[in-house]
């Protein structure tokens, strides 16, 4: 029985507007850039779908090679950019590429192209079909499509700042404004333990507001010195329907870890 979401499902596509799936240190290697990525990191992620008594509906898998492909590009009126390509293995959707400007004081994501084709929290192409933009903002859901659709490079036109460091306990600030209210805060530091191995991380919590209050979902980065270590979501109230029942549905809830399996220096 095909299931569909009838609630912001589009959440998932929220994550890669201004995702920092490819932050890191820079490593040792000579092109390295302070928190971007410097070698191969390869990620595995489960979007997973459960009910109220905590039985699993749905679960889909996908994983992810993230790599530094260029330094000191230019994208329009902005130069000394890195670029990094995240590339699908599980489903063949192809690559993105977005392009990074790295400060001293912070990181911000410049332009992008192949939005939607890799990313790290989307719901793939097997599931997606069975999805309804029912409830989701349409001005929002027509971002999300023309974003899917759209291989161009694209200039952001309201950067997203995807860190401000140095890390401390506390420190926040906007990530985007457009088309939502996007929120960064560190929340602590904590050792993770993921299949690439242990690790001290920062904790950084992410907030979204739509005008009416902020989203409910829990979305945590951890994040080393080797890059973003793992990535957890937890969105616990949607509605599923069938398609012979489009009216009547149960409560669920949507988890979704992106982790780190690998990381080599080029």
């Amino acid at each position: 029985m095909q299931l569909k979401l009838t609630v912001l499902f589009v959440v998932f596509f929220l994550c890669s507007c201004g995702k920092d799936n490819s932050v890191g240190s820079g490593g040792r290697n000579s092109n390295s850039v302070p928190y971007l990525v410097s070698g191969f990191e390869k990620y595995v992620s489960t979007i997973r779908i459960t009910d109220s008594l905590n039985q699993v509906i749905s679960e889909e898998a996908d994983s992810e090679i993230v790599k530094m492909t260029g330094v000191d590009e230019t994208q329009g009126q902005y130069s000394g950019l890195v670029c990094v390509e995240a590339s699908s293995l599980s489903n063949n959707l192809g690559s993105e590429h977005t392009w990074y400007k790295a400060t001293s004081d912070s990181l911000v994501e410049i332009a992008y192209s192949g939005a939607g084709g890799v990313p790290l929290v989307l719901p793939k192409k097997g599931t997606s079909s069975g999805l309804s933009p029912m409830s989701v903002p349409p001005s929002l859901w027509r971002y999300v499509i023309k974003k899917l659709l759209t291989d161009s490079v694209q200039i952001r036109s309201d950067l997203r700042v995807v860190h401000r460091y140095p890390f401390s306990v506390g420190k926040n600030w906007v990530s985007f404004r457009d088309p939502f209210l996007q929120t960064r805060t560190v929340v602590g530091t904590e050792y993770v333990t993921v299949r690439a191995g242990r690790f001290l991380c920062w904790k950084i919590a992410t907030t979204i507001d739509f005008g009416g209050g902020p989203l409910d979902v829990e979305w945590y980065d951890y994040v080393a010195t080797q890059g973003l270590v793992l990535r957890t979501l937890y969105y616990p109230h949607i509605t599923v329907t069938s398609e012979a029942s489009p009216d009547s549905g149960y409560s669920a809830s949507i988890t979704d870890r992106e982790e780190m399996v690998s990381n080599s220096e080029f």
